[in-house]
């Protein structure tokens, strides 16, 4: 009897709970490096209201040129942001040119990647042809899940020429396995070398997964600026955010989820 509860033995029978919760908060870890961090600056909206609109922060900058791979259905964000003063490149080789764009707006049948090819086009070839005069860009990404090919075959430098980048980050779900983990990680250490996430929004339209009983967004929606360009109070910000919408109205709410501590 002595030997059962020896504390190898105990060990041995407690081990399926233990690694489970120590996998289960490594995951709430790793999730958790999506919530933004506050800054001083106030978020505004710009693009609308419900699918099109992003928050960025309210800061005195002037942006000399708008990059927006994966133009979809809507341009609210591009059309508000650009006001016809800037210089505005969409590129998107699955739909077709939209109508009545701005003489300021260039349409790209092509999509973003890491490289260049016929209907392929890279982030370094898009400044270096359309932008080589600016120093202060905006990106603004949502290409459906190519978002971490793209960003893990850029190189530091390839951010040099933008104050404010927004990414649409998909299937998050995909952070629960080893090899996909990675790419989602490293895309995020990537960004944060030079930029602060200042705002994250569950895009419910995207869908969501489970896990431990709880519910995930598979897509959010970020807003990172350039360390520098906002000050950076310290912490986590609060989220939702009052200015934040569903994307869709029509189905349920998601939310940025609240882990222990919060």
């Amino acid at each position: 009897m002595i030997g059962l509860f020896s504390p190898a033995n105990i060990r041995e029978l407690l081990w399926p709970v233990i690694s489970q919760n120590k996998s289960s908060r490594e995951f709430e870890l790793n999730y958790e490096k999506f919530r933004p961090t506050r800054i001083h600056e106030n978020l505004m909206r710009i693009g609308g209201s419900n699918d099109g609109g992003y928050l960025i922060p309210n800061i005195s900058v002037s942006f000399d040129g708008l990059i927006s791979p994966g133009v979809g259905e809507s341009s609210k964000f591009e059309l508000e942001f650009s006001q016809n003063q800037i210089k505005t490149v969409l590129l998107d080789a699955s739909v077709v040119e939209p109508s009545n764009l701005p003489e300021n707006f260039l349409f790209l049948p092509k999509f973003l990647s890491s490289f260049d090819s016929s209907n392929l086009i890279s982030l370094s070839t898009l400044v270096q042809n359309y932008f080589q005069e600016c120093n202060n860009l905006v990106l603004q990404m949502d290409i459906e899940g190519s978002e971490y090919e793209v960003l893990n075959n850029l190189e530091e430098s390839d951010f040099d020429p933008f104050g404010l980048i927004l990414i649409e980050f998909h299937k998050l779900e995909k952070i629960r396995r080893t090899g996909e983990r990675v790419k989602i990680l490293d895309a995020l250490e990537l960004l944060s070398r030079e930029f602060v996430l200042v705002h994250s929004h569950a895009n419910n339209a995207g869908g969501f997964f489970i896990h431990r009983y709880r519910k995930y967004p598979q897509v959010l929606e970020t807003t990172w600026a350039r360390k520098g360009l906002v000050t950076v109070l310290g912490g986590k910000s609060e989220l939702p955010h009052p200015l934040d919408q569903d994307n869709d109205e029509l189905i349920y709410s998601l939310a940025f989820p609240l882990f222990r501590g919060d």
